[in-house]
């Protein structure tokens, strides 16, 4: 009864509602040429990111867009401060020898020292 009542008087809300009256999201295939084409830096910090109750770390990672392996993760006192990703991007640049040409970042405060010193590099 209540339902109906609902139907009656908000049924625009319910059409809405329903499965598939929302435009579709355009998706687009992945174009990467291989391993270490495309590099995704992120930082994870909630409990929601982690999925372990309420535990939250601050861990800052690497992820390669083609194999989705993951060549860099490191859990650091912030995540938070542009010098330290640098530092940590510079670290990433050290131990594989190779700069990822197209890297892809949030547009957060954090990022700023990475980008410069990808730009540079």
């Amino acid at each position: 009864e209540i339902r109906q009542i609902l139907h009656d008087h908000f049924d625009a809300e319910f059409d809405g509602r329903f499965v598939g009256s929302k435009d579709a999201i355009d998706r687009v295939p992945i174009v990467c040429l291989g391993p270490w084409h495309q590099q995704h830096a992120d930082e994870k910090l909630c409990a929601q990111a982690l999925r372990m109750w309420d535990i939250t770390l601050p861990i800052y990672a690497f992820k390669d867009q083609f194999s989705t392996f993951v060549p860099y993760m490191r859990c650091l006192p912030s995540v938070r401060l542009s010098n330290v990703i640098g530092h940590v991007f510079l670290d990433l640049v050290e131990e594989y020898g190779c700069v990822p040409i197209p890297l892809t970042t949030d547009k957060g405060s954090e990022v700023g020292d990475m980008l410069l010193a990808s730009s540079l590099l």
